[in-house]
Order: structure tokens, then sequence, then C-alpha cells
């Protein structure tokens, strides 16, 4: 376990990434999100992680790779189905184009998105009712692969999750059974 000290030498450096990302993503005119540990401890709730989490639109892919390496990020196609990712010296940041539960950065999400403050600069960051969805449905499932997924769908099974989310849904009503389904019946492939 890192000690205090180095915690926030790390932060700091993810946030440098961060901000150098993104000031190449506004630029080049790219929509994104911050989601994961650094947007959660943007909107006051501090916690550890290793990396950051860029959202960008399925179809904004190639392009968000292809700037962060005209800014100086080694970058590589890790999972043409749902993460992208680029190094800033020792700095790992993840574009990710489709989160757990087939979740996308669409207009729903465009539109709860928060600007938070990281070392005074305004970055969109996911709203906090998206980040809970997404934290949810990440380490429930996430050995499932992404082509087992559409949608916002709620195939997943049983958890608990805040009053309204399975109105979010696409593919059941807010009314349906909270027994689990199975994944061969509720869940399509994707293609």
């Amino acid at each position: 376990m890192p000690e205090a000290g180095q915690h926030a030498v790390d932060h700091a450096r993810m946030e440098q990434a961060l901000l150098r990302a993104v000031t190449a993503f506004d630029r080049a005119g790219l929509d994104y999100a911050l989601m994961g540990g650094l947007a959660s401890a943007a909107m006051g709730r501090d916690r550890h992680t290793h990396d950051v989490d860029l959202f960008v639109a399925p179809g904004d892919r190639e392009e968000a790779l292809a700037v962060l390496a005209r800014a100086g990020f080694r970058t590589e196609r890790t999972d043409p189905e749902w993460l992208y990712k680029a190094f800033w010296n020792d700095v790992l940041v993840d574009v990710i184009f489709v989160s757990k539960g087939g979740i996308v950065l669409d207009d729903e999400a465009r539109r709860h998105r928060r600007g938070v403050d990281i070392r005074g600069r305004r970055v969109q960051a996911l709203g906090p009712e998206d980040l809970l969805v997404v934290k949810a449905l990440a380490p429930a499932w996430a050995s499932w692969p992404a082509s087992q997924w559409t949608g916002r769908t709620c195939c997943a099974g049983p958890v608990l999750m805040p009053a309204g989310w399975r109105a979010c849904c696409s593919t059941r009503s807010p009314t349906a059974s909270r027994s689990p389904p199975s994944r061969s019946a509720s869940c399509s492939r994707r293609r």
C-alpha cells in the first residue's frame, strides 16, 4: 500500500496527464467526460486510483487516440470493443468508449455532465448519477466481454441501485421482475 505522500504525488502526476489530454481534446473539438477515481475525487468522494479514465463516444475513439498521439502520448488500441490506452510518461490514461453495461457517451450522458475543477481548470466529468451506474456495473460483471452487452440494459442481474435506475434501461420496463435473467435469454449480442 503506497504511503499518503506517494498517493499525493501519483495523484498530481495523474492530474497533469489529465490536463494535457483534455487540453488536446478541447483544441481538437473532441467531446469527452472524465470518469473514474479522478472524477469521483473532484466531486468530493476521494478514492485511490491508478489511472486517468476519459470517456469518449464510440465514433470518436480513433480521433481521440490520434489527438493524444499528436499531444505526445504513447498510444495503443487495447480492445476495439471498449478500450484504448494512452501513456504520458508513467501515467496510464484509459480512453473508454463503451463502459460496462454498454453505457456510452451519448446525449443523455452529455446532459448529465458537470464541470469540475482540476488545478484551476474546468474539466467536463460524468454526472454523479452516471458515475454511480458505471461503478455499480463494473465490478460484478467485469469479466463479461463487451459484445454481451446491449445499450443501457438491465440484463446484469440483481444489484442495489438508486431509485429510478431501471428507468434508464432501454431493454426492460421499470416494473420488470427483480429475479436475475439469464444472460442468454436477456442479452443479445451486438453486431
